[in-house]
């Protein structure tokens, strides 16, 4: 029988199939459940959004029509807006909200904003109008395709006229009227108007004169001499 001296080492020798018992019993760190159970969630979210965090693609927003506008006051002008794409194809102009508002009946300048918010980002574009009287007034000859043939000009009776303007209103007092001849036997009528804003608006017709009367020969003294 051997025996050991005091002092002496003892070893033991493990086998592979002890380690891998002990491998299969050791317990798994609270940190990897963490990380496992975070891998989950994340997977989860990619399939619900699309795979959102992974090939995600921002909005473009575009204005429809020039970032800055001029406008004729009260000509029923509609605002073009804007729209927004995701990708090529994917069309979420409804979302886009507009701050400002545009009065198109008075004179004056005004800036609109078009945005929304998409996965929390703000994108947005801006346009300004300006907003004038840059057109004269409607002026409208009644009869204007007739044909007139006189004998005079005391035998003419102006059908009539009317203009109004798109922000003075009425301005048929304020037409002029002049005479303006083209040949021997047609004149030219030419009415204008001017608006408050300095914007003229012209129409014409034209009468001919035909000479239809025969002339009359008087003697100058007794007829018989």
């Amino acid at each position: 029988m051997s025996h050991l001296e005091e002092g002496s080492s003892i070893y033991y020798y493990e086998g592979k199939r002890g380690k891998a018992a002990r491998r299969r019993h050791k317990k798994k760190s609270p940190l990897v459940w963490i990380l496992l159970i975070l891998l989950v969630v994340l997977v989860a979210e990619c399939i619900g959004y699309g795979w959102y965090f992974i090939w995600y693609t921002k909005p473009v927003v575009t204005l429809r029509g020039e970032a800055e506008m001029t406008v004729d006051v009260n000509s029923g002008f509609q605002d073009p807006g804007a729209s927004a794409l995701v990708g090529t194809d994917k069309d979420i102009s409804n979302r886009l909200e507009q701050v400002g508002h545009v009065d198109f009946t008075k004179v004056g300048d005004y800036s609109v904003t078009y945005g929304m918010i998409y996965h929390g980002d703000e994108y947005s574009v801006n346009r300004i109008f300006h907003v004038r009287d840059i057109s004269g007034p409607e002026l409208v000859l009644k009869d204007a395709d007739a044909t007139f043939e006189i004998s005079s000009m005391k035998e003419f009776k102006d059908p009539g006229y009317t203009a109004t303007d798109n922000l003075d209103g009425d301005v048929t007092d304020q037409v002029t009227v002049s005479t303006e001849r083209i040949d021997g036997s047609t004149l030219r009528l030419l009415y204008s108007v001017t608006d408050a804003a300095g914007n003229t608006s012209e129409a014409e017709r034209q009468i001919t004169v035909e000479d239809s009367e025969p002339p009359v020969i008087t003697l100058k003294g007794e007829p018989e001499i």
